[in-house]
Order: C-alpha cells, then structure tokens, then sequence
C-alpha cells in the first residue's frame, strides 16, 4: 500500500471511531427510542374525515415553504464534527428558526445562511431535496402508521440515503445520511 492509501485508510478509521464515539456517548436519546402511539378509536364519522393526500401532492404542498420545523443535523468534514438542534417556522420567504446547539442562537432567512455556514444548508430545503432524488428510483415500505420512501442516490461522491417518511396527510420527516453526514428533519403544520 502506498503512503497515500494508508494516509486514506487511516483517516476513514479514525472519522470512524469519531462516529461510534459520537452515537454511544454524545447522539440524544430521542434519535432511539421509538415513540410509542396510541390508537383511538375513531367513529364512522371521522374514518371518512380523514382523506388520503398523495405522496406527490404531499411533496408539493411541503415545497409551499409553510410550516414548522425540527432539525438534528450532525455534519463531519475532516477533524471537525458540527451538531444541531434547532427548531422554527417557514411561512414562504418569512422564517424564524432557532438553535440550541451548539449553542443558542436565533436566526430569520436573512440571518439563516450565517448560522448554518459549517454545513450544506441546502440539504435542509425540501424543494432542494426533492431535486436531488427526482431520477431516482424509490423503495416504498408501507407500515401501519406511516409510509417510508427510500432513495440510494450519489451525493458529492458519497453513497446517500434519502429516506421520506409520511402519514396519510402530509411529509413528517426526511432523513439524509452518508458517511459524512445525518440529517433528520421533522415537519409539522405543513400549510396547503
């Protein structure tokens, strides 16, 4: 092996071990235990209420830019690891949003860009998103309480993982993983 691909391997080991270490002992709680629902019953009444939205029109609707968000984004580039948890509100070109970590700070869309200039901002832009996984052929679980929509796609050169997940209404969560990156955006309020 040359001293260039033990140099490689050597590094790919290390954000390796960088990334156990950050699961086992820094990653939240939340990001593992599964949320317990519980079922109501539902009279005839509301059954009809409640009417299916397809999963394109779910997309478009979450592209509208009107609702509210929870990110966790953990971004590793070389020997620096970047982390947050923030949470906001998109109402078309108007946005609030803040963060508690790293540390506390709030933001709008003017500001958002500075807050977040360590990692690829686009990737928290559905529209964005949705571009990027427009080709690609999708794997569809369908589970009782939500449908989950997985893409394998190249991003940078990296093997990406989109996964979408959404109930019978709108686009709850969109996770985005590599080696380098894990992206869970969580949407609520979604607008039409």
């Amino acid at each position: 092996m040359s001293k260039k691909h033990k140099f490689l391997l050597i590094g790919y080991a290390i954000l390796v071990i960088g990334a156990l270490i950050f699961i086992v002992f820094l990653a939240p709680e939340k990001w593992f235990i599964k949320e317990e629902k519980v079922d109501i019953p539902i009279s005839d009444n509301e059954e009809q209420e409640i009417k299916e939205v397809d999963y394109e029109e779910q997309k478009s609707n979450l592209k509208k830019n009107k609702y509210n968000y929870d990110y966790t984004l953990m971004y590793s580039m070389q020997d620096k690891t970047y982390y947050f948890e923030c949470e906001g509100k998109r109402n078309e070109n108007e946005e609030i949003g803040k963060c508690t970590l790293p540390s506390f700070v709030e933001y709008n869309i003017n500001t958002k860009k500075d807050v977040f200039k360590e990692i690829d901002s686009n990737l928290l832009d559905p529209t964005y998103i949705f571009d990027l996984i427009k080709d690609s052929e999708e794997e569809v679980f369908d589970n009782e309480s939500y449908i989950e929509y997985r893409y394998e796609i190249t991003f940078e050169e990296l093997s990406t993982e989109i996964s979408i997940r959404s109930n019978k209404k709108i686009i709850t969560d969109i996770t985005i993983s590599n080696a380098y990156i894990q992206y869970h955006l969580k949407f609520s309020d979604i607008k039409v």
